[in-house]
């Protein structure tokens, strides 16, 4: 039996490096999130072949593939009494937290605060597109969505669960770069200030590390010609 692994180099490729990680921490510690997941539970190739196999043979209402799969893999842990090692992390709650944990690195603040920068555009794209949809669909029939069904919990594609997917995944913004398997960070756009608010964070510890670099290269400078 051979286990399904991945190597550091597709790691550093999907950008699940130790930067990400970082940017990660700071932003789940900022939302509230104290600890972490270190430990992913692996399953092999032929355990992988079994339950393909019996997500094959389940009825026409069956669940998608990777809720499926999510469930098994919580159930192998269930068996075997495993517990998820988590590790807790430095709470961010104002510009001291962020110099502390980054340990005054100005490349990274700058990098972080540009992806954060970047989410915020994507907030008032999302608010101006919801604000056209709402105007437009006002006296028009959703015919793309027809609920046939009368269950609570839906599981046929093309009745609810597209929909529900799709008014999910509207209201939503990543603050993490897209294509990380390992950290990824989705907030709904309500949740704008609080955005505002992390930016004002990193935009007052960008500008602490800046002066005191300013301030260094000025004394340094004085020495020199004195």
């Amino acid at each position: 039996m051979t286990k399904v692994i991945f190597s550091e180099n597709a790691k550093s490729y999907d950008g699940s490096s130790n930067d990400m990680y970082k940017q990660y921490c700071i932003i789940a510690s900022f939302f509230g999130i104290k600890e972490i997941p270190i430990n992913k539970i692996s399953i092999t190739k032929d355990e992988l072949n079994i339950i393909i196999d019996d997500y094959k043979k389940l009825s026409k209402n069956k669940p998608c593939f990777s809720s499926y799969l999510r469930g098994q893999i919580r159930t192998k842990r269930r068996e075997q009494n495993m517990k998820v090692k988590t590790i807790k992390i430095h709470p961010i709650e104002n510009s001291t937290d962020c110099l502390e944990f980054t340990e005054n690195n100005l490349e990274f603040i700058s990098n972080i605060l540009e992806n954060l920068r970047n989410a915020k555009k994507n907030i008032n794209k999302k608010k101006e597109t919801e604000k056209c949809e709402c105007e437009e669909v006002e006296n028009d029939d959703d015919d793309e969505w027809n609920k046939r069904c009368k269950s609570d919990l839906c599981t046929e594609r093309k009745c609810c669960l597209d929909k529900k997917s799709k008014i999910l995944s509207k209201s939503k913004v990543s603050l993490l770069r897209n294509g990380s398997r390992d950290y990824t960070f989705t907030v709904d756009i309500k949740y704008e200030k609080q955005v505002d608010r992390l930016i004002s964070i990193l935009e007052e510890s960008k500008e602490t590390v800046e002066k005191k670099i300013h301030d260094d290269d000025w004394i340094k400078d004085v020495g020199l010609l004195s």
